[in-house]
């Protein structure tokens, strides 16, 4: 889609009339980007503003994990997500944190075995995954995600101190 941008301008009158006048159309689209990327780049400093406030703000760990899970929904604009980290033994994720899940499916996020469905695969590669679409990009993806209308989501596999995983939900 191409963005225009016209402007007119009245030279001279006679009387009521306009008698000369110029009339320019701009092609912006290559400005209008370039807002866009840096509406979005400001969204993400005041993102990253705000997790190092979160994380000088306690001690707590799980306090700190909520906090940085609550941000980064809010800044992708999803409603839902949860951090697991990694079990001792390396061989399952346990939920630490979560926001917004349905009981149902709570309850399926407890324990995820590592390299099994979508968080467990995304776990194992080391590698975040974004899903535009669950029903085509993620066929494994089992039926109570799509019954509560999760449509997109994305997975981080990020091995902080303990081996944290984030997975906000949409």
């Amino acid at each position: 889609m191409i963005d225009l941008q016209c402007n007119a301008s009245v030279f001279s009158r006679d009387g009521d009339r306009a008698v000369e006048f110029q009339f320019v159309v701009r092609e912006v689209t290559q400005l209008r980007q370039r807002q866009q990327q840096l509406i979005r780049r400001n969204r993400q400093l005041a993102a990253l503003t705000t997790l190092a406030g979160v994380a000088n703000s306690s001690l707590k760990l799980e306090e700190i994990a909520r906090n940085t899970l609550e941000v980064a929904l809010e800044s992708t604009g999803m409603e839902s997500g949860c951090i697991h980290l990694v079990d001792p033994a390396g061989k399952q994720l346990r939920l630490y944190v979560q926001i917004g899940f349905p009981p149902e499916l709570l309850e399926q996020s407890l324990l995820v075995p590592w390299g099994v469905g979508v968080t467990g695969a995304v776990a194992a590669s080391g590698y975040a995954k974004i899903y535009s679409d669950l029903a085509s990009e993620a066929p494994m993806v089992q039926p109570p995600v799509h019954k509560h209308g999760f449509k997109s989501l994305v997975v981080v596999a990020g091995k902080g101190p303990r081996g944290t995983f984030w997975e906000p939900c949409n």
